[in-house]
């Protein structure tokens, strides 16, 4: 979680940077390039961030495991990467202008790979319990990207692209070095994995769930580029960098909820209840706090950011408590491998978040904002009142008692 808060908040600071530096139509075009490079990273993981961890502690062959997430990912990387390059034309014609050409091309195809690595690696670390390793390289990330828009800024759009994608390998090669060193990494043959069938069946079904989370992050930012234009894109994406350091808690709680839910399977109810209770503590006083003064944070990135974007805001801040909720219920249903249904929970999220915002699109930030709060308020109820109180077998006014 400190972790996660700390990438957020150098995030925030470097957001801030580049707000004074770039224009509001450079920052646009670059947030939206940013989260098409995560989609097409978080495409190729075929699974194997969840598969890491909830099977790699166990494995009796590791390094198989691991060289075997990174053989594979990488190469799925590099050909979907090579397709969006294709197709990007037909996606969205202003990423298509920007990505064309060898060299801009090559760039981008190496950012992906970097962050599917990056991906990898925190997953590991957090299948072999020692998320401190996390914090020292975000750290590392965190730093080098606040340092380089002031070198690249002649670079407009991809500058702030490449800060990141730069500051991502800085991370990724302490993260190698922490794998070789401590855990005692080394490349090993892929053809000997245990538990290969449940390997797959799991990682399949978290795939697809996966890639629904995703496709929602990076399909926003292009429905607002393409329907109300770049400027929009940038007011978008910075009240939702804010929005999301609430998120930091539930995304972090859930984690390590699976993980330690994946050591210690017979604890699990109890650990579900803590986890609750420790989102709520936090989360609430947050949520105030940003409902009530975020148009005064905005206005940090300048004030058309706070004009533009504090309805937008204070409706994802508010949302973010059910959002707390469907992160639980997503890791327990993994947990308790109830695949379908996860699955069958993400699509119903994802396509109520996507289908609405098409809808409410003409109504600027705020159609899009009501579109992600009802949403994830839908995700809620069926989650709240029908499957966890089955998930967990206890009643659901003691359920509530408890939180």
């Amino acid at each position: 979680m400190i972790s996660t808060a700390i990438v957020s908040s150098f995030g925030f600071l470097f957001w801030i940077i580049v707000a004074r530096k770039y224009n509001t139509d450079q920052i646009g075009f670059a947030t939206v390039l940013i989260s098409s490079a995560t989609f097409v990273g978080a495409l190729s993981m075929l699974g194997f961030d969840a598969i890491l961890i909830r099977f790699l502690s166990k494995s009796n062959k590791k390094n198989s495991t691991i060289s075997l997430s990174f053989l594979l990912t990488s190469i799925i990387g590099l050909i979907i990467a090579l397709i969006y390059i294709i197709f990007a034309k037909t996606i969205s014609p202003p990423i298509s202008k920007l990505i064309h050409g060898f060299y801009p091309s090559a760039l981008f195809i190496i950012v992906v790979l970097i962050f599917i690595i990056n991906f990898l690696i925190e997953s590991i670390l957090i299948a072999f319990r020692s998320a401190k390793y996390i914090l020292i390289k975000n750290s590392i990330y965190s730093i080098f990207k606040l340092l380089l828009p002031f070198l690249i800024i002649g670079l407009g759009t991809f500058g702030i692209f490449l800060s990141n994608g730069i500051a991502i390998i800085a991370a990724v090669f302490f993260g190698l070095y922490i794998l070789v060193k401590k855990f005692k990494y080394r490349p090993a043959s892929v053809l000997s994995i245990d538990n290969i069938k449940e390997m797959t069946r799991f990682g399949s079904i978290n795939y697809i769930a996966g890639l629904s989370s995703n496709f929602t992050n990076t399909m926003l930012p292009l429905i607002i580029l393409n329907n109300l234009g770049a400027s929009q894109a940038a007011y978008f994406f910075m009240s939702y960098t804010i929005a999301n350091l609430l998120n930091v808690v539930p995304s972090s709680v859930a984690q390590s909820l699976l993980a330690e839910g994946s050591q210690n399977e017979s604890d699990w109810k109890n650990a579900t209840l803590k986890s609750l209770s420790t989102i709520l503590l936090i989360l609430l006083p947050a949520i105030v706090i940003l409902f009530f003064f975020g148009g005064l944070i905005l206005q940090i990135f300048g004030k058309n950011y706070s004009t533009e974007g504090i309805v937008f805001l204070r409706i994802l801040s508010v949302s973010s408590i059910f959002v707390s909720i469907n992160y639980i219920g997503d890791a327990l249903l993994k947990l308790r491998k109830h695949n379908m249904l996860f699955l069958f929970m993400n699509t119903i999220n994802t396509g109520g978040i996507l289908i609405l915002s098409i809808i409410f699109v003409t109504h600027g930030l705020r159609g899009i904002g009501l579109a992600w709060l009802i949403s994830q308020t839908i995700t809620t109820i069926i989650y709240f009142f029908i499957f966890l109180p089955n998930i967990l077998k206890i009643k659901l006014t003691h359920l509530q008692w408890k939180i």
